[in-house]
């Protein structure tokens, strides 16, 4: 009886701690003159408060490094699971605060539009990154990788390589690195 609790506090451990988070990518493609302090103003002010009030926190705002044409803005959104990506979904419409919060931003005539594209994508974290990890200092440099190949399985070997043998070492080099993996790209 004693090694079956044993077993089964383990393996409740083992599932609730090791659980990969699924994470929300947003990039914003920004035309040149366009309104976008009202798209970091809607962000600040409603949105990312609305996502807040449903317990997702540690969101990410970030711009592309360089001068891109056209200017790049990601969002981050971590999800602790899928039920809170559907939480999200169904609550946001529901929330009046947020609702008014971006009554502006809503308003913007098309003359003062914000964005020329917004793409989303749907990621989860490597085997090896289950959870991202918020840095404790002011870090201002990140790197969003890509792996692509010519098929699926190829990529899946990149995936793979990097998990056994990179992250290791940036773990080991105290590098904060946050790695991602296309949902479709399962090992």
């Amino acid at each position: 009886m004693k090694k079956h609790l044993i077993l089964f506090f383990i393996t409740l451990s083992v599932h609730v701690f090791a659980q990969k988070e699924y994470y929300e990518l947003r990039k914003y493609d920004i035309p040149f003159n366009a309104a976008e302090a009202s798209l970091h103003h809607y962000l600040e002010t409603a949105f990312i408060p609305a996502l807040n009030r449903l317990g997702i926190n540690n969101i990410g705002v970030f711009e592309a490094y360089g001068a891109p044409t056209p200017k790049q803005v990601f969002l981050l959104i971590p999800f602790k699971n899928l039920a809170a990506y559907e939480q999200a979904i169904q609550e946001l419409p529901k929330d009046s605060v947020y609702l008014n919060a971006r009554k502006s931003y809503d308003a913007l005539p098309p003359t003062q539009k914000v964005y020329d594209r917004f793409t989303t994508s749907f990621l989860v974290a490597f085997e090896g990154f289950p959870k991202l990890i918020k840095p404790n200092f002011k870090a201002n440099l990140f790197e969003l990788r890509t792996y692509e190949g010519a098929n699926e399985y190829a990529v899946q070997r990149k995936v793979k390589m990097l998990i056994q043998k990179s992250l290791p070492y940036l773990k080991l080099q105290a590098f904060i690195v946050y790695f991602l993996e296309n949902s479709s790209r399962v090992l």
